[in-house]
């Protein structure tokens, strides 16, 4: 059989390996139960008690929320196997309503790791009918804690953060302002994003730590790197490993991931391509 990426398998599917084989398979829970020599498996079967497993705790919460909106894997996701299991629901698209100024591309609706610096960026050929505009930066309390003007013709402008001052665990948001004699008007819609608290930092990069110690191939860490990013809703990370394993293999799980991720991402022109 020839390795593939992000397949689904169903209960009661048999994998067996010889001598010059080896697998691994992420389950629901988040447990990554390694094969290899001459071994039996069933999928869904308390017999294979005793294979090898790993537990990213990050991976356990993605697998559970994929299945729960319908968008993506709904039986057990594979790291390496062949092509094998039902397709499972097709994703649903749901526009952005239209508003006031371009639509933000990033950050928007995902969490960062702290950082120096945020390039803050828009849709490219997107205008921007404000006066004097400016992008604000707004806290959890709609307090505008920093502010930057551009161009009616700009893509992105980039903030230090030693002028937002942005904080682990809190939620901001930014947005397009005219600046009139020193008062931001005219808001367009708010894009939110959030910092990685200190202990999710922390559990992130233990899961991170402990991905990388698998013995798996490149493209299955991959694969299961996007469910951790998932996890932590750092979906612009999620799309740039995913979109390295579509470029080699093109599975329904890999495109219904992709088109959830660009569309919690509010980049529905991009979540289409998958849809």
């Amino acid at each position: 059989m020839s390795p593939d990426i992000g397949i689904d398998l169903p209960d009661g599917t048999k994998i067996r390996t010889d001598d010059t084989s080896s697998l691994s398979l992420m389950l629901m829970n988040g447990t990554i139960d390694d094969i290899s020599g001459k071994q039996s498996y069933t999928v869904g079967a308390t017999a294979n008690d005793g294979q090898k497993k790993t537990v990213l705790q990050g991976i356990a919460l993605a697998m559970n929320e994929i299945s729960s909106t319908g968008s993506g894997a709904t039986v057990h996701g594979m790291v390496k196997m062949t092509n094998l299991g039902p397709e499972g629901p097709k994703p649903t698209f749901a526009p952005i309503p239209g508003s006031l100024g371009p639509q933000g591309t990033y950050p928007v609706n995902i969490a960062l790791e702290p950082v120096d610096r945020i390039t803050f960026r828009w849709e490219v050929g997107s205008k921007i009918d404000f006066t004097n505009p400016y992008v604000i930066i707004e806290n959890d309390k709609k307090k505008i804690i920093a502010t930057s003007p551009i161009t009616p013709i700009s893509t992105e402008v980039s903030i230090k953060n030693s002028l937002m001052k942005l904080q682990p665990g809190q939620r901001y948001a930014w947005r397009f302002a005219s600046n009139e004699k020193g008062k931001y008007l005219g808001k367009s819609r708010k894009f939110n994003f959030s910092i990685l608290s200190i202990p999710k930092k922390k559990t992130f990069n233990e899961d991170l730590a402990k991905l990388k110690t698998m013995k798996i191939s490149d493209d299955g860490k991959l694969f299961l790197s996007a469910q951790l990013y998932f996890s932590y809703k750092m979906y612009d990370k999620m799309v740039e490993c995913l979109l390295q394993l579509w470029d080699k293999n093109k599975t329904d799980v890999i495109k219904k991931e992709l088109f959830m991720a660009y569309q919690r991402m509010g980049q529905t022109k991009e979540a289409m391509k998958y849809q």
